[in-house]
């Protein structure tokens, strides 16, 4: 059992947003190579042979968990990521599958510094469309990682 105040925790939605993006921006951006579109951002620029991604996240659940004062409550928070891998169509489902393995890895068994947490983490579709606004076709894999976290306030 953890006592209030001996942790790291999350203090606001914005700390977690950012947080759970630094994780895959690293893994995908730094590591990888790959280009993102991120939400509130300029679009990723990306070339028609390129593979990218496009993250974002929903938050679905939230309640408080403990009682006390103002700034010693904690609350939970429950959401969704979601990132869209584009693949080029033509290289075929291995590369699909490695870019997507590279989002899955991002999340899985891992935890940011103010201890937001991830399970579920998964392929949820995947398939043939339109992603890119340029008329081009890729072949999309959408990644999906659930998150909980406790948030002090």
């Amino acid at each position: 059992t953890r006592l209030l105040g001996t942790e790291a925790m999350i203090a606001s939605m914005a700390q977690a947003d950012k947080e759970m993006a630094e994780l895959f921006r690293v893994a995908w951006e730094e590591t990888a190579g790959y280009k993102c579109d991120w939400p509130n951002h300029k679009s990723a620029e990306h070339g028609e042979e390129d593979t990218w991604a496009r993250w974002a996240l929903d938050y679905f659940d939230g309640r408080q968990t403990t009682m006390g004062k103002k700034t010693e409550r904690k609350f939970m928070r429950e959401g969704l990521i979601y990132i869209t891998v584009y693949s080029p169509l033509g290289v075929g489902l291995a590369n699909a599958r490695e870019a997507a393995e590279i989002a899955i890895n991002a999340y899985e068994g891992e935890r940011t510094p103010g201890d937001v947490w991830f399970r579920d983490v998964r392929i949820e579709s995947e398939g043939h469309g339109q992603g890119s606004g340029k008329g081009k076709s890729w072949w999309t894999t959408l990644v999906v990682a659930r998150f909980t976290y406790e948030q002090l306030r």
